[in-house]
């Protein structure tokens, strides 16, 4: 994944650099900034959170009956959830 192609999907998913950060558990936003920009390494496993995380929103997008179902978007969003450092490093 390039610099290019991880803003595009931070800005796909509707996040600010600082909002992204937190979602996946790294200090703040300059660091996002910083891979953004080339300036630091981008996480191994970053790519194909993102990825997942993009599919998800499609399918959300395109299911209406997870309106009728809020438990099924929940258990979506935790399994998409990545609280710890470790886990994007890994």
């Amino acid at each position: 994944m390039t610099p290019t192609e991880l803003r595009t999907a931070r800005t796909e998913l509707g996040l600010s650099a600082q909002a992204f950060a937190r979602l996946i558990g790294v200090h703040d936003g300059r660091t996002v900034r910083r891979w953004e920009h080339g300036e630091a390494p981008i996480p191994g496993l970053l790519p194909l959170y993102l990825d997942l995380r993009l599919m998800l929103q499609d399918v959300l997008q395109t299911v209406p009956l997870i309106a009728y179902h809020p438990e099924l978007l929940e258990k979506a969003e935790k399994m998409l959830s990545l609280p710890t450092k470790r886990r994007l490093q890994a």
